[in-house]
């Protein structure tokens, strides 16, 4: 997942009066708090979806190649992706399984 680019707003040039650069200071000081907000906003989530995880699931996403990453950017739809990677292998195998049972409930091999 890529970051929103939050653009900083550009300097004000050299031969600005003293309300271009408190205009200036306001948009800086706004830009700083929407970009802290999203960070702030963005571990949460991925805290809330780790933290809603049991500890069989949270040990089976660790041993995905992908998993360091995503805790380094709190990167909550790859952890997402990586559940969704999970569930379907365990969907796949259960059903692997009924196609083998029989009516009388033996397996054939």
């Amino acid at each position: 997942m890529t970051d929103h680019n939050f653009q900083r707003p550009p300097d004000p040039p050299p031969s600005a009066d003293q309300f271009e650069i408190e205009s200036w200071k306001k948009q800086l000081d706004l830009y700083r708090k929407r970009r802290g907000i999203y960070m702030d906003n963005k571990m949460k989530l991925f805290t809330l979806i780790w933290g809603q995880s049991s500890k069989t699931t949270q040990s089976k996403v660790e041993t995905n190649q992908n998993n360091a990453q995503c805790k380094t950017d709190y990167d909550s739809l790859g952890i997402l992706k990586i559940l969704r990677e999970l569930v379907f292998a365990v969907m796949n195998v259960n059903t692997s399984i009924k196609w083998r049972i029989k009516p009388n409930n033996l397996t054939t091999t």
